[in-house]
């Protein structure tokens, strides 16, 4: 097991704050008849402002036809996997 140094905790710590931050807005903003593209943009917005960037966005693992497109993961209703 390889410890962290505290530098590398102080980046957790901030990412973990900036991520915080983004969720509670998007949780906000989630209401009925908002799109998922709506929710992407203000996220895209808030990691910019934040000096962040979407971990998965671009990414294309082995196998996929094309990279992830979007800065958030997010389903309709109940939906656990989206297509």
């Amino acid at each position: 097991m390889k410890l962290k140094s505290e530098q590398d905790i102080e980046k957790m710590r901030t990412s973990g704050n900036i991520l915080a931050r983004i969720l509670h807005v998007l949780h906000e903003k989630a209401v009925s008849g908002v799109r998922l593209i709506d929710l992407d943009e203000h996220a895209a917005l808030l990691l910019k402002e934040a000096g962040a960037r979407a971990a998965f966005l671009g990414y294309r693992p082995e196998g996929a036809r094309v990279p992830y497109p979007a800065h958030i993961c997010a389903s309709l209703n109940e939906v656990v996997v989206h297509d």
